[in-house]
């Protein structure tokens, strides 16, 4: 029987729908089917299952995973106690299985370091959790305490009870992923040059503002400047210096929309001294000139503001909208 195993985006939004322990019994016998995940951990084994046309025999300690409408059911009453922890689960990005019968499971690249990690473009990417199917991991212990945790938050639910149960189980797939990655994969550090990417990129965001020439990012970060473009080209898909003008840019468009700041003085916020140079960027990164820019976005106001008085709607006065001192939103 080929072992399978499913990969879960890091930004999924998981939430826990319930969670219990149970007893088997003879009860156990009638078919389910659930519309959500299904995490089972054994505490006492073992437990005969079957799921669709499958049986499995799952000793103490074993996890398994069933997927939305799947019917399984107990095909054997245990002779001795057999209890296990369950909770059903949704997630925003359903869980890819991979295929394992043309590329073993160690083939695939599930750590790696991700090229959306810049503040100017849209996280759409992100790391893989390795779920799988069925495992045996080895901090057992540790993670029935943790499934006991997140049925106590259900029997007596107080305050935020529901986000503590998601991070709960959060917890509980994260160990099983680790465990899981420690298994089946020699090496799990990411390469040297990735955490020089990461110094140069926290850098340049906490300096973007000011002269960053190359003998400061040099000196900044003891390499040369040809050896660290290389690096962050290979990790972000661009130059240092195309990645600096879309943090300016990026800054600059926030000043322009909220404030009445003179566009040369904005260009010297941004750290550019050369108003001209400034609008040069602007222009190559946006399509319009800086003044063009807030121009439009004026208008876009007045239209917006001029809808409103044609449905009869008044601009709130300053008094509506300011919360006095001393005052309490309620």
């Amino acid at each position: 029987m080929m072992l399978k195993y499913y990969t879960l985006s890091r930004l999924s939004a998981i939430d826990v729908k319930w969670t219990n322990s149970f007893r088997v019994n003879e009860l156990f016998n009638a078919h389910h089917y659930n519309p959500y995940y299904q995490l089972i951990m054994v505490s006492e084994g073992p437990i005969y299952i079957q799921v669709e046309d499958e049986k499995f025999i799952l000793e103490a300690g074993e996890t398994f995973l069933l997927n939305p409408w799947e019917r399984h059911w107990g095909w054997k009453i245990p002779e001795g106690p057999s209890t296990f922890y369950w909770v059903q689960f949704s997630s925003t990005s359903p869980l890819t299985e991979l295929n394992t019968q043309t590329k073993p499971i160690s083939d695939y690249k599930i750590l790696h370091a991700e090229k959306n990690e810049l503040r100017t473009v849209e996280n759409k990417d992100s790391d893989q959790l390795l779920i799988p199917r069925r495992f045996k991991p080895s901090p057992r212990y540790k993670l029935l305490g943790i499934f006991e945790e997140l049925v106590n938050e259900l029997k007596k639910p107080i305050g935020y009870f529901k986000f503590r149960m998601t991070t709960h189980f959060c917890k509980i797939l994260e160990i099983i992923s680790t465990d899981l990655l420690e298994q089946h994969f020699k090496d799990l550090t990411l390469p040297t040059s990735y955490h020089i990417y990461r110094q140069l990129l926290n850098f340049i965001h906490d300096f973007y503002q000011t002269d960053l020439t190359k003998e400061v990012i040099e000196k900044r970060l003891s390499r040369s400047y040809e050896y660290l473009s290389q690096v962050f080209k290979k990790h972000s898909g661009m130059t240092i210096t195309h990645y600096i003008h879309q943090l300016q840019i990026q800054r600059a468009k926030h000043l322009l929309d909220e404030s009445q700041i003179p566009i040369q003085e904005i260009a010297k916020e941004i750290g550019i001294a050369d108003p001209f140079y400034f609008s040069k960027i602007f222009k190559k990164l946006v399509g319009i000139p800086p003044s063009t820019y807030r121009e439009n976005r004026l208008s876009e106001g007045r239209t917006f503001l001029g809808e409103d008085m044609q449905k009869g709607l008044t601009p709130p006065r300053e008094s509506e909208y300011r919360i006095a001192p001393g005052s309490t939103l309620l």
